[in-house]
């Protein structure tokens, strides 16, 4: 796991270029504290920097950039491939040579032999980016699920810069850096900055499961993969064998690493679910972590230590309350890379690991996602159902109107009514923050006037768009969403960036491609069960006090600490603010949101 960025078809002496590139590796460089390094072209069209964390092939042949052969291609790769020993045997018998043992020489071989397609053989978490000093292109990739975020941004010159983080790539970007308003907008209703969007204006995020071509100044941009469901026939005990194993394939998987591995342990299924397939490949000596809490309607730490204990692996927790939590904050804000609701658990949580000594960590993230353990699933297809009802009845406008006087959340639902029944309106209408008129109201600080602001529809239609999705049922379609707009938008991206503000590799087992495609097909009626009962099945080991408990979700005491322990610094934000602030959540949005522009001096 590393930071990886650079700058293509740079305009300017060589001095310069490097000067810059130096300034970007030493941004990146809490990424990779392990080693660094730098490449720029004879001809200067191409830099690259890497710092590294290094996890598999830890001798110095493993450092990058790195090149092969006659120095014709070169990388700079931040990620993990977890079948690259499998691939190495594979190009070994088509008359490649290695000269280290690591799974980024493994891309650059099978670069050179297959090109673009290469990335439909990679099995883990990926951006990387390669650069052919003969033909001068460039070609990059981002993993299916973008577990790996890869930024870049198009200079009026052609020339184009990129780094794993946005903070990273303004210490390469010249001029004054402007606020992207329909990322703000995005941002204020759902409670993160929608792909390929980010708060900078010019500064785009390359989607998941997307590869970019440069060349020449000119960018391609294209999909390679996607959630499907080709759902296949099979009753309930062939679903089992086949979700039991395939999450056994894919932990095995997970568990490849040249340094040890462990696992953020909580109360609920997936990461238990976790601990239980470890010592079921045999997996000794495992440490996992949790945080302790004085509120017993967050605290999972007895829980998760009896679990820990159960299946005989040591247990660390540490104690956090809103005391102790103050000056995490401050630390947790100056590693904020784009604002979210989110975050803040998983920062403390690696925080701990890496105090303890660790580099690579297992998390639950994407079992509530695949195995459909969120309210969600019972509730957006109740909304659906619902706006659908009222559309035919001639409802819809009474349904809002009574809804908007109550107030409150109800507000979303009521503005989920003013448009015609759709799946991602519907979703809004639960996972969403602010109402448009809201987020609009709120946006007006940023614009010089209200007509530079899009209408209320828009915004409302803009959370409507489904493009490419499909989805066989009801639960399909919420799974479908909950993949393409809450894991990849918010706890995918605070993942990557908490952990690695903290040099520490956040693996997920659950989110990845090999798995997502052997158990997309079981049909719903199973896969999606009430109670995660497919994953409860496939993993029987699971103890009765994990299996009987309701879900709870990894949280912190956010809710009461923003409104009493934090509210000096939240407060101010409260005040200001143009709309009522009626939940922690709003509070908080609105207080990261103008954190980020502050300490950016963003402009209009």
């Amino acid at each position: 796991m590393c930071g990886i960025g650079g700058v293509l078809g740079f305009q300017g002496d060589r001095s310069t270029l490097t000067h810059r590139l130096g300034t970007l590796c030493h941004a990146l460089k809490h990424r990779g504290p392990d080693s660094d390094g730098v490449f720029v072209s004879e001809t200067g069209e191409c830099g690259f920097v890497h710092t590294r964390l290094a996890i598999l092939g830890l001798a110095p042949t493993g450092r990058q950039p790195m090149t092969i052969g006659d120095r014709r291609y070169w990388i700079t790769f931040n990620g993990e491939i977890y079948n690259y020993e499998a691939l190495r045997s594979q190009l070994q018998s088509r008359g490649c040579t290695f000269s280290t043992g690591t799974d980024t020489e493994v891309i650059l071989q099978l670069y050179r032999l297959e090109g673009a397609d290469c990335v439909r053989r990679l099995e883990g978490m990926f951006a990387f980016v390669i650069w052919d000093d003969v033909e001068k292109r460039a070609f990059a990739a981002r993993d299916p699920f973008g577990i790996k975020p890869l930024y870049y941004a198009q200079n009026p010159d052609g020339s184009l810069a990129f780094a794993s983080e946005v903070k990273a790539l303004l210490q390469v970007q010249s001029g004054p850096q402007r606020l992207n308003l329909d990322a703000v907008l995005g941002y204020l209703m759902s409670g993160s900055v929608q792909e390929p969007e980010t708060l900078i204006k010019g500064v785009l995020n390359l989607q998941a499961g997307h590869r970019l071509t440069w060349q020449h100044g000119k960018l391609a941009i294209e999909s390679y993969w996607a959630t499907k469901f080709p759902v296949e026939s099979m009753d309930w005990t062939e679903a089992v064998d086949r979700a039991t194993a395939a999450l056994e394939a894919s932990v095995r998987r997970h568990f490849v690493s040249d340094v040890p591995v462990g696992v953020f342990l909580s109360g609920g299924l997936d990461s238990s679910a976790l601990v239980a397939l470890a010592a079921r490949i045999g997996v000794r000596d495992l440490r996992t972590f949790c945080l302790r809490f004085d509120e017993p309607n967050y605290d999972e730490s007895e829980v998760a230590l009896r679990t820990a204990r159960h299946f005989g692996y040591s247990f660390e927790t540490w104690r956090l309350d809103a005391e102790a939590a103050q000056p995490v904050l401050a630390e947790y804000l100056d590693a904020m890379d784009q604002p979210s609701i989110d975050g803040f658990n998983t920062f403390c949580v690696a925080r701990h690991a890496h105090n303890s000594g660790m580099k690579v960590v297992l998390s639950g993230l994407g079992g509530d996602e695949l195995f459909g353990g969120y309210a969600s699933f019972r509730r957006i297809p109740q909304i659906m159902r619902g706006m659908e009802l009222l559309d035919r009845l001639g409802l819809r406008g009474a349904a809002s109107r009574l809804l908007e006087s109550r107030g409150g959340p109800y507000r979303r639902l009521a503005a989920a009514m003013q448009s015609q029944p759709n799946w991602g309106t519907a979703y809004w209408a639960m996972r969403g923050i602010f109402t448009p008129p809201e987020a609009l109201a709120l946006a007006r600080r940023f614009v010089d006037s209200a007509d530079d602001l899009p209408t209320a529809a828009r915004l409302l239609d803009s959370q409507a768009c489904l493009t490419g999705q499909t989805a066989p049922s009801d639960r399909d379609w919420v799974c479908s969403l909950e993949f393409s707009r809450y894991l990849k938008n918010q706890l995918l991206r605070d993942s990557d960036i908490y952990s690695m503000f903290w040099a520490m590799e956040l693996r997920v087992p659950f989110v990845d491609r090999a798995l997502f495609e052997a158990v997309a097909p079981i049909p719903s009626v199973h896969r999606l069960a009430t109670g995660k009962k497919l994953l409860q099945a496939a993993v029987p080991e699971l103890p009765s006090w994990v299996t009987g408990r309701r879900k709870q979700g990894f949280v912190v005491p956010f809710a009461r600490w923003a409104l009493s322990e934090w509210n000096e610094q939240l407060g101010a934000t409260a005040a200001q603010s143009t709309v009522p602030l009626t939940t922690w959540y709003q509070r908080w949005a609105l207080f990261a949101l103008d954190q980020f522009v502050s300490r950016h001096g963003l402009q209009r």
